[in-house]
Parts: structure tokens; C-alpha cells; sequence
């Protein structure tokens, strides 16, 4: 299976699946393989005579080695993979999708994490920060920051994903909760609401407990937090309730232009995260239009992510031509900003473990190197690392070694300052004060040269450490100012 996996098969998959008719608890180990990787598998699948015939099985092939001295056990196997209709099976097969769809994720989930008897919720002041340890503390005397807050907010997330439960959101206790929201502001309430997510996480139940957030007025950052905490608790999971896409897709279109950009922004990324790696084409339908110059960058890079983490593996081509075109129309000084490193990001996940498959793209993204030779090398190792993710390839790791060796934006700015140096110097043979004034002191040091912008921070650097530890010797070692 893992093999079928890494060669992305589906036929092989099929193939698998069905040499394991008789293996349940195999099947069923199998099952839960594909649905941790997010494999477009049904069960219920019947396939062609073709397919069949490219991969067939023998009954022998159903018989487990060790059994092959025993005729009667094997007239038994045969008979029921033969006979194997009955009531019981159709509740296998129900089980199986289910555990491909991650269905029963969450549950499994609780029921380890009840057998292991870690299902309490945690303080993260008192069990992770370990702040009664410290001396002359008293939090409860305290004033708590915002960013303080912020941390608690994510520390509490991350320490009960999936559990269901916590001691500040999701506790049962709505007058908890809301005094919780209460203390944090802006930001620290979106992270708030949005940890719910993580807490519910493959849980459809999570609606339940964010729904009472959506109609929150005047307040738009609990309503994009409730957004988000929507797609990270579908995350993972395939669904035909299409929870995100009924939740989610009104505020991204934004038919009455009341949703702010932030919601906007929290609701395409939460779709992404809904159905990362689903390849669905409703989704295609609601994000693809945000990703254009008329939208604000920050919210077209995301849903540019957001389309690379749905279709994720695919080399849709017409993903990526939407997305390289997008990015032509842009300003090219302005690709250098980091937002859009995010649409370099999606367009590489489109071609995640394709190898070849991604020569297309690369042929189509030198265009960039006469607009923007930075952002056009950026795209490049972007695509190649993400299509020889996890190959073992040794020729791209010796490229890619190669490529740490060099300063990426000191070679970029040495081109800018060379032509600056021309610049300059045919000034300077212009007005030809400078060199009067050097050969009158006896300098040496009045010819033009290109220096190395990188070379020279080096060795000013140099020079500040010698006078820094210098300075050092003679000061006593007791001086607090000396740290």
C-alpha cells in the first residue's frame, strides 16, 4: 500500500484493497493509511474489466502463506470470499469509507486518549508556563498583556487538539468563555474563538459550539476567528454534509460588500484547510475569483494558498496558469514583498512529489526573469524543492546545497549597486574634484572600484568586534552595562 501510495496509483490502490477482501483487520489498517494521506478511495468502486485484467488475483493469492498446508482451511477461505454478501459485510464496507473518510477520527481520538487517561484538560498557566514555580510572581495580582493572552490562547490550542475540551472555550461553560474573549483584544480574540477549531478538531460538532459567534455585531474579529475555527475543525475529513463550503462560502463572495477583508481572508483559508488535498472543484468555483488584481494582495496570496493546499499534488494546469498570470499582471517591484511568497507556496504544492511534472511550470515562470530576477529564482526553488520533496533526489540536493552556499539577497542587491557604482564613477570623471583632492594628499585610494556590498558589511563587522572586545578587557567583568 505504501508503495501503490508513494506512486500515486490509484489502479494499484484498487488492487491492493481488493487482495485484502478477506483481511479485515488488514483492510481496515490499510483503510486508516488512506485516510491519513487523504486518498480519493471508495470502497464501493466496482472495477472494469480492464483494470482487472492489468491487475489480477488469484483465489490462491487470498490464502495467507502460513495456511497453505491446510486444504480445509483453504476450501473455507475460498467458499466465503465466493459467499461474501451477507449484512455483515455491507457494514464492513460502510466502515471502511468511513475510515478513509476520517469519520470516526475523532472519535477514535477520544476513546485512545480516554484509555490513556490524558483527557482532563490542562491549565496552561499553572501546567505548561509553570508559573507558581516561579518566585515573586502572582498572576492572580497581576495585569496579564495582550500578547501574554495571545500565547495563552495558542498554548491552550496546541495542548488540546482534538481532545474536545479545554478550561477556557470549549468547557460548557458559556459565561467562562465569554469572560475569556472579554479579556483579550483584537488579534487575541480571533486566536480565541479560532482555537475552538483546534480543540474540535475532526469533529463536525464544532458548528454547535461556533454558531453562536457568526452573528456577532460589530465585532468582526470573532466573526473571522469563528470562520477559521470552522475550517480547522473540518480539516482532515470528507464530508457530504459540505459543512464549509454552506458555512464559508457567503462571506467569501461577498454579495452585499458588508464582510470585511479580514473575514474574507480567514474564510478562504479556513476552505482551504477544509478540503486540503481534496481536489474539489466547488471549492475551484468560490476561490478561484479572489485570486486577481482587483482584491487586496493579502487576501488574493491566500487564496492563492488556499487553492495549492485543496488541489495539492494535481499539476493542474489551469490552477497554474491562473496563478503564474496573476502574478504577471502584478507590479514587479512589488513581488519582493513577503505576502507574496504565498502564492509561491500554492503554485508549489500544485506539483508536491511530481518530479518531472513540474518542467511545464518552471518553462513558464521564466517569464519573470526579464520583470523581477529575484522573485523569478524564488518561484524556481520553490516549485523544484516541492516537487522533489522526500525523492531523495542526490543531484537536487547537491543543487539545492549549493544554493544555501550563496547569499540570495546580497547577490540581488551587488547587481543594483554595481549599476549604482557606474553611475557614480561617471561622475566623478566628470567633475574630476575628487581625484585633485586625493593626489594632493597623496591617496592612492581615488580609483574606481566595485566593491562587494556583502564583502565590505563583513568586514566592517570585523572591525566593530575588535573595538567591541577591546573596550571589553578594560572594563571589570562585574559591569552589568558590559551584557
Amino acid at each position: 500500500m505504501r508503495f501503490a501510495l508513494k506512486l500515486d496509483d490509484i489502479e494499484l490502490v484498487r488492487y491492493v484493497m481488493r487482495y485484502l477482501e478477506n483481511r479485515p483487520v488488514t483492510k481496515k489498517q490499510c483503510a486508516y493509511l488512506l485516510g491519513w494521506h487523504q486518498f480519493g478511495y471508495d470502497d464501493d468502486y466496482e472495477c472494469d474489466n480492464d483494470e482487472i485484467a492489468k491487475y489480477p488475483i488469484n483465489e490462491s493469492d487470498l490464502i495467507p502463506e502460513s495456511w497453505d498446508n491446510d486444504d480445509d482451511i483453504k476450501e473455507d477461505i475460498i467458499d466465503d470470499g465466493k459467499d461474501n454478501t451477507n449484512d455483515d459485510d455491507d457494514e464492513d464496507e460502510i466502515e471502511i469509507n468511513d475510515i478513509i473518510a476520517n469519520a470516526q477520527l475523532s472519535e477514535s481520538f477520544h476513546n485512545l486518549a480516554t484509555d490513556l487517561d490524558v483527557l482532563d484538560p490542562k491549565d496552561p498557566e499553572t501546567d505548561i508556563f509553570k508559573e507558581q514555580l516561579i518566585d515573586n510572581m502572582k498572576t492572580s495580582n497581576n495585569v496579564i498583556s495582550a500578547k501574554k493572552q495571545l500565547a495563552i490562547s495558542y498554548v491552550n490550542a496546541f495542548i488540546h487538539a482534538g481532545f474536545g475540551k479545554d478550561k477556557y472555550m470549549c468547557s460548557g461553560q458559556t459565561v467562562k468563555s465569554n469572560e475569556w474573549i472579554a479579556k483579550n483584544k483584537a488579534k487575541g480574540q480571533l486566536a480565541s474563538i479560532a482555537s475552538i477549531g483546534s480543540i474540535m478538531l475532526w469533529d463536525e460538532e464544532a458548528v454547535n459550539l461556533v454558531d453562536r459567534y457568526f452573528g456577532s455585531q460589530n465585532e468582526n474579529q470573532i466573526r473571522a476567528g469563528a470562520y477559521l475555527a470552522i475550517g480547522m475543525s473540518c480539516s482532515g475529513m470528507r464530508s457530504e454534509s459540505g459543512v464549509g463550503i454552506a458555512l464559508l462560502q457567503k462571506p467569501i463572495e461577498n454579495d452585499n460588500g458588508n464582510v470585511t477583508t479580514l473575514e474574507r481572508i480567514t474564510s478562504i483559508f479556513g476552505l482551504g484547510m477544509a478540503y486540503a488535498g481534496q481536489a474539489n472543484m466547488d471549492v475551484f468555483d468560490i476561490i478561484s475569483p479572489c485570486v486577481n488584481t482587483d482584491e487586496p494582495n493579502e487576501l488574493s496570496s491566500i487564496a492563492a494558498l488556499s487553492l495549492g493546499l485543496v488541489f495539492v499534488g494535481t499539476c493542474d494546469s489551469e490552477i497554474s496558469n491562473i496563478l503564474i498570470c496573476d502574478l504577471l499582471e502584478r507590479d514587479s517591484k512589488r513581488l519582493n514583498d513577503s505576502i507574496y511568497l504565498y502564492n509561491a507556496l500554492g503554485l508549489g504544492l500544485l506539483f508536491l512529489q511530481k518530479r518531472e511534472k513540474v518542467e511545464v511550470a518552471l518553462e513558464a515562470i521564466e517569464a519573470f526573469d526579464s520583470i523581477n530576477k529575484k522573485y523569478a529564482n524564488t518561484l524556481r526553488y520553490t516549485l523544484e524543492s516541492l516537487a522533489y520533496a522526500g525523492t531523495g533526489s542526490v543531484l537536487k540536493i547537491q543543487k539545492f546545497m549549493s544554493i544555501v552556499g550563496q547569499h540570495f539577497d546580497s547577490i540581488h542587491d551587488d547587481n543594483d549597486t554595481n549599476d549604482d557604482n557606474k553611475d557614480t564613477t561617471n561622475e566623478n570623471e566628470q567633475t574630476g574634484e575628487m581625484d585633485v583632492d586625493n593626489n594632493a594628499s597623496g591617496s592612492n585610494n581615488n580609483k574606481p572600484k566595485s566593491v562587494n556590498p556583502f564583502q565590505a558589511y563583513k568586514e566592517e563587522r570585523k572591525e566593530e568586534k575588535k573595538d567591541d572586545s577591546k573596550d571589553n578587557d578594560d572594563d571589570d567583568d562585574d559591569n552589568p552595562n558590559k551584557w
